[in-house]
């Protein structure tokens, strides 16, 4: 069975495309509420459920937080596929560096991964924090990911079985980067 996330009470906070700005545990600036009790947030939760969810081809989503956890899965899918095979801890950080900063098509284009559960957003002010948020989300996820992989330059122990996780496609989607203008 697929792991949740435990945040189920989203109505504390703001949301944008029907997505809760969920507080995450960073030093990046960014529109992201900080994390100020401890416990996990939904990058931990997504790194801790990413072996077990990524099997899955269906996942019924239990609360408006799976959303966000779907979205932080399959862009970690693709972080593993990005630098399948590269044994650097530079060249892997250069190179989802980039995929991180690349524009992305955002929620109400037709290119954007997840159309059907992310809604379109009611006003241009809405998809600027949505962009902003996830940009936040992938930087912060994407430096979680290479502590997790890498020991210095070296790769981790652990390195082997994220990057065989990592061919799985979680729910047969990719994270689009092809970006249109509405």
């Amino acid at each position: 069975m697929a792991t949740h996330s435990s945040f189920t009470d989203t109505k504390p906070y703001k949301k944008a495309c029907g997505v809760p700005l969920l507080p995450i545990r960073t030093k990046l600036d960014g529109p992201a509420p900080k994390l100020s009790e401890p416990g996990d947030d939904i990058i931990d939760e997504v790194i801790k459920s990413f072996r077990i969810n990524v099997l899955f081809k269906n996942y019924d989503v239990a609360s408006e937080a799976d959303k966000l956890l779907i979205y932080v899965t399959v862009f970690l899918c693709q972080c593993l596929k990005k630098i399948e095979g590269k044994t650097n801890a530079d060249e892997a950080r250069r190179i989802l560096w980039e995929f991180v900063k690349a524009p992305s098509a955002r929620p109400g284009q037709p290119q954007f991964f997840l159309g059907g559960l992310i809604s379109k957003p009611e006003d241009p002010r809405e998809i600027d924090v949505f962009a902003l948020y996830t940009a936040q989300l992938k930087e912060e996820a994407m430096n979680r990911l290479l502590d997790i992989l890498f020991i210095g330059k070296a790769p981790a122990p652990e390195y082997r079985f994220w990057m065989a996780y990592g061919k799985k496609t979680f729910m047969k989607m990719v994270y689009n980067l092809s970006l249109i203008h509405i």
